[in-house]
């Protein structure tokens, strides 16, 4: 039971490290973004996997926030196993309040970048993230859908 209790320990340790790497990544390479940010912040994940590889959650407990085009956030992935990211939003306007926007960057939290099932045992690795979306953009609270591997996702963010 003590071990469990460590490793969970450490575990939260390890992904608060991940969180100020991350936040001061952004700092430094994206400071044009601090000067006068749009904020926003993001929830929500619930999924429905097009291909199942494994599959043992569905609600995947995303928080996240966003300054202008950076985000940096966690969530449960599809195998139950908490996943920190970093990434980079481009969006286009494909309409009056439709929107169009892409992530890219970087997650920790699988074993295997891809495909193939995360209950071997191994470690977490540095994966990359490429992650197409489609939002609503009429009101403040806005909805989105999400491809996060293959995994169709149902998010929200609100923009302060």
């Amino acid at each position: 039971m003590r071990i469990e209790t460590q490793a969970k320990v450490n575990g939260i340790r390890r992904g608060c490290f991940i969180f100020l790497v991350c936040v001061l990544l952004f700092a430094f390479f994206g400071s044009e973004a601090w000067s006068s940010p749009k904020v926003s912040v993001h929830g929500g994940g619930y999924s429905k996997h097009i291909i199942k590889y494994y599959v043992t959650n569905e609600s995947h407990d995303l928080a996240a926030i966003q300054l202008d085009s950076y985000v940096v956030g966690r969530f449960n992935n599809s195998y139950g196993r908490e996943t920190w990211f970093s990434a980079y939003e481009w969006s286009k306007q494909l309409g009056t309040d439709v929107e169009a926007y892409v992530w890219a960057g970087i997650t920790r939290g699988y074993s295997h970048c891809i495909n193939g099932s995360d209950y071997d045992g191994a470690g977490s690795k540095l994966c990359p993230m490429i992650a197409p979306g489609l939002r609503y953009t009429r009101w403040a609270l806005q909805p989105s859908l999400i491809l996060v591997g293959y995994a169709v996702a149902l998010e929200a963010r609100y923009v302060f």
